[in-house]
């Protein structure tokens, strides 16, 4: 894990006096916004109603422009949502089951709809003959028939045991979209147009790379490291990022699917997809689109997208009759700001001073054997930093619980019946990750690694592509290996063995493949159980 990331974050809008939870939200937004260009909103629904919040400039050359809740966003994998509620209306239509086979596949090995909806199918993140373009606008101009012979392509190659895995697959939702549309008789445009937006009550709501350019509609300029980012158009891959929509839009869908729009009925065939239907990575479980995680104990259905200069998130809690939706204009992380509101981080601090001293916290808590949270005091105040990482004050905002300054999460501390402080809790992206105390030091462990030579190392350097807008760049200096993934640090990796590395700022491992003459042609990232494929990109 990573307090900042895990290796898949100002202009008020409101005259409202904002309440401690609101203004809480609304600080995050404001520390995400920073001084960086590019906006963020986030719409939040709950028993109190419907609030709107924006921070952040709309780009540097027009730094005074406006945000309201009409701003356009590019949602991404969000996405992925709608093309499933598709999927689940052509199958009603056509009398089939999720179960059943999509029958534009011709190959014994059978593909059915129920594993491309749940990331089982054992199709890969992107197929072998995908174009290698970068990060800008990927996406484009691939063809329905190109589609169709990838996934010739790789049910040819797909491994038996890879069926039933769960493996994040932006071609399998691509596959996904396409055959419901082909079962209703439309393209997939047109058919998430006429039978997804309607009963969500979605107007605002457009396609990249459709019959209407989304980004002539008041679409908040994307940012990334590299400045402005070029819109991402979709043809045959729309069904997992195309659609552009805004915090009114997103809302009404956060409306329609709690209930709060009585005359707004949904369709019956969109039930199956709250219910779980797999296991996926780490706290997370599947329903058809959704992922599905625990938060507080009750069900959190949410979702996160990311393009090119975009990052979002919309979540849903049924039961307690809550949601949220984040648009971000920046491609910097937006999750953590949505879940850390389902598990009220960003509660009412409570009122005046209060009391507390270091020397009742100071110590070693181990989340894991080989990743430790120091807490310890500097100066007036108390710090904290995981194993590897950079440190990060505490801010008192209750008894015995503290916020971590720029990082979305709070640690609570627990004490015995004598009033000794034993272990503590982290709470950020949604779990509680608990941990027992330790004396200063004595869980600090330093992994010992093996020595390659640097004409070793340097065989491994390059760029690995893990999604079209993901690359892990590895680089190195002198005898040393560094490992830095899209907009977050470089950091060092250590062999363990000849094609075998670890980080020690995270819990993750990187295995390097060779092709059958011995390069280097691509390289898995292991981390909280999964294992993600990147191939190596040519120079």
């Amino acid at each position: 894990m990573n307090l900042q990331l895990s290796v898949g974050v100002s202009l008020l809008i409101m005259a409202l006096t904002l309440s401690g939870a609101e203004a809480g939200l609304q600080h995050r937004l404001d520390e995400w916004a920073g001084e960086k260009p590019g906006v963020i909103v986030a719409l939040t629904v709950d028993e109190t109603g419907v609030h709107f919040y924006a921070a952040g400039r709309w780009s540097d050359a027009e730094p005074d422009r406006s945000i309201d809740r009409s701003t356009a966003f590019e949602i991404g994998s969000i996405s992925k949502v709608l093309t499933a509620l598709l999927a689940a209306e052509a199958l009603a239509d056509r009398a089939l089951s999720w179960q059943d086979a999509v029958p534009a596949v011709a190959d014994e090995k059978v593909l059915t709809f129920h594993q491309l909806a749940t990331h089982t199918s054992g199709l890969p993140r992107l197929p072998r003959d995908f174009p290698d373009r970068g990060l800008s606008n990927p996406y484009r101009d691939i063809s329905r028939d190109e589609l169709e012979a990838s996934l010739t392509l790789e049910m040819s190659h797909r491994p038996d045991e890879s069926v039933g895995q769960w493996a994040y697959s932006n071609f399998g939702f691509a596959v996904l979209g396409q055959a419901a549309a082909m079962l209703l008789e439309l393209d997939y445009e047109r058919a998430v147009q006429t039978r997804v937006l309607p009963p969500l009550g979605m107007t605002e709501t457009r396609m990249h790379g459709g019959t209407r350019p989304a980004w002539a509609e008041g679409l908040a300029p994307g940012h990334n490291s590299a400045g402005v980012a070029l819109p991402w158009e979709f043809a045959a891959y729309a069904p997992a990022g195309a659609w552009v929509s805004s915090a009114a839009d997103m809302g009404r869908w956060l409306q329609a699917v709690l209930g709060a729009d009585a005359d707004n009925a949904l369709p019956a065939s969109w039930e199956s997809g709250w219910r779980e239907q797999a296991d996926a990575a780490g706290p997370d479980r599947m329903g058809y689109g959704w992922m599905i995680r625990d938060v507080g104990g009750a069900d959190v259905h949410w979702h996160g997208g990311g393009t090119g200069g975009y990052r979002s998130f919309i979540g849903v809690q049924r039961t307690t009759g809550r949601g949220i939706v984040i648009l971000g204009a920046r491609d910097e992380d937006v999750a953590g700001i949505g879940l850390g509101w389902f598990q009220g981080l960003f509660a009412e601090p409570s009122q005046g001073s209060i009391d507390w001293a270091a020397s009742d916290y100071v110590g070693d808590y181990p989340l894991a054997p080989e990743f430790v949270l120091a807490v310890f005091a500097e100066g007036q105040g108390l710090m904290i930093q995981a194993t590897g990482q950079p440190r990060f004050p505490l801010r008192a905002v209750g008894p015995d619980r503290f916020e971590l300054v720029g990082v979305v999460a709070t640690v609570s501390f627990e004490r015995d019946q004598a009033g000794e402080v034993v272990g503590l809790i982290l709470h950020q992206a949604g779990q509680d990750m608990p941990a027992d105390r330790h004396a200063v030091g004595s869980k600090q462990k330093v992994r010992s690694g093996v020595e390659l030579p640097a004409e070793q190392l340097e065989t491994l350097v390059g760029r690995y592509q893990l999604a079209p807008q993901f690359i892990l760049t590895i680089s190195r200096s002198g005898d040393q290996l560094f490992a830095q993934a899209t907009g977050q640090g470089n950091f060092p990796i250590h062999a363990e063995g000849p094609d075998a590395f670890y980080y020690d700022v995270v819990e993750a491992r990187i295995t390097f493949q060779r092709d059958d003459a011995g390069e280097v042609n691509g390289l898995t990232l292991h981390q909280g159980g999964r294992d993600m494929p990147a191939p190596r990109l040519e120079d």
